[in-house]
């Protein structure tokens, strides 16, 4: 069964930048990102955006239940 993503795509904008490369505009602090990639973008809306803090519950959340599945033993 695959597992539930957190979809932080949402809270950036995409875009192109003058060198026609894919960047991502924040849509709390218009802070952007070169080559963005889903983990550098959960950790700015924890660490250093101005997002609501619904938005940083579920970031936070979906890492916790990330690293508890890294860690769970298999039997």
């Amino acid at each position: 069964m695959p597992r539930e993503k957190l979809n932080v795509w949402q809270y950036f904008i995409k875009s192109k930048n003058a060198d026609n490369k894919d960047i991502v505009l924040c849509k709390f602090c218009s802070q952007t990102y070169v080559f963005p990639n889903a983990t550098r973008m959960a950790s700015h809306l924890l660490k250093r955006s101005r997002c609501p803090d619904e938005v940083k519950k579920l970031v936070e959340n979906k890492g916790k239940q990330r690293k508890a599945m890294l860690v769970k033993p298999f039997h």
